[in-house]
């Protein structure tokens, strides 16, 4: 039992988020979408939290125009332009940093390293943005993308990841994804290795 409970407290918090761009001289780019998992040590999901960042509607076009070629594309693609447009029960940036950071003191999930494909980005965007809730997290990352590069370099043939797929660019599913290939890496690699390397 005592295990159980161990593993049922949060361990970390993956973040993804959806925005106008990359930062560039002169240019911050906006942020349009957040998700939020809380895992357990066993890559459970124990909490989430989803939400559109709201401009004022009039801002919309403006930040379409200003968004680099490709995030305004992939967002036409993803109809994430169309519901920013349309959606009537939108929260401002600094609603959902407050909603983000109530749950997880809620949670006791403070502290925690940030979690998710290349999140040296996200936390950027975070640190940009949600000052606060970026500084509510550990300064450590854990980079599902690092992890991706090394093992398609070292040990493509032998773990192969049957069920990728193109990311969505939509917060939630992008973010479930690199978990999902996360516990994947868990299972076939780290999972039964007990030796100790001196």
């Amino acid at each position: 039992m005592a295990v159980e409970g161990k593993r049922r407290r949060p361990a970390f918090v993956a973040v993804d988020v959806e925005t106008t761009g990359l930062f560039r001289h002169g240019y911050t780019p906006a942020l349009l979408e957040v998700a939020m998992v809380v895992l357990n040590e066993d890559l459970e999901q124990l909490g989430h939290y989803v939400s559109l960042v709201h401009p004022t509607s009039g801002e919309i076009d403006d930040l379409v125009t200003a968004s680099d070629d490709v995030a305004a594309e992939m967002h036409q693609k993803s109809g994430l332009w169309r519901e920013l447009r349309r959606a009537t029960n939108q929260k401002r940036c600094d609603e959902v940093e407050a909603d983000m950071l109530r749950l997880l003191r809620s949670m006791k999930a403070t502290g925690l390293p940030l979690l998710g494909s290349s999140v040296h980005y996200d936390r950027q965007i975070l640190q940009t943005h949600m000052p606060e809730f970026e500084a509510s997290l550990h300064y450590r990352n854990v980079d599902v993308t690092t992890m991706k590069i090394l093992v398609d370099t070292w040990a493509l043939d032998t773990v192969p990841w049957h069920n990728a797929r193109d990311s969505h660019h939509r917060a939630y599913d992008d973010i479930k994804q690199s978990i999902g290939l996360l516990r994947y890496y868990r299972k076939t690699i780290f999972e039964g290795q007990r030796e100790v390397i001196g």
